[in-house]
């Protein structure tokens, strides 16, 4: 019998409080890789998807915490990206982040017999703008049934942005 995977996202702050997540925050701690992630600038009724990335192209670290339940049917596995607030770079689409962890800190965040949250919190810090980089994406990242390696090609940011026409503008 295969176990199931569920994902949610919580804050660090109350996820070492939280009855949810408190015991994964103390003993399951997990880093989760990826390449980059997404977010929607929007404008009016329009979104356009922005692709976030280390600036070197290497993969990013996210902190993450997981936990395992009998469910009704089979084991139920879960896992938890834990959000900081976002830098200056994603700030305009989006007020939170992933908390991506610079290498120095794996093994700080992996050590089991660290549970104190007030050691492991300081490690949660927004990654450095100046270490990422991002551009906009083709829409068709929304579609489910997309994919493709041109799906982070860049696009021109063609999302208009309204602005007030002045009054002294010349027609």
């Amino acid at each position: 019998m295969c176990a199931r995977l569920t994902t949610s996202i919580t804050r660090p702050e109350t996820a070492s409080e939280k009855l949810a997540f408190r015991d994964p925050f103390w003993f399951h701690r997990c880093l989760i890789p990826a390449t980059g992630f997404f977010e929607w600038k929007t404008a009016g009724k329009k979104t356009r998807p922005y692709f976030f990335r280390r600036a070197d192209g290497g993969t990013l670290a996210y902190a993450g915490i997981w936990d395992r339940w009998d469910g009704p049917a089979r084991p139920v596995d879960t896992v938890a990206v834990l959000t900081v607030p976002a830098n200056e770079l994603v700030k305009p689409l989006h007020e939170r982040m992933a908390a991506i962890l610079p290498e120095e800190h794996f093994a700080a965040w992996l050590d089991p017999k660290e549970t104190r949250p007030a050691n492991l919190l300081p490690l949660l810090v927004p990654c450095p703008a100046s270490r990422m980089e991002s551009w906009p994406v083709s829409d068709r990242v929304n579609r489910a049934s997309a994919s493709g390696a041109d799906l982070l090609t860049p696009v021109e940011d063609a999302v208009p942005m309204w602005t007030q026409p002045s009054l002294f503008d010349a027609a």
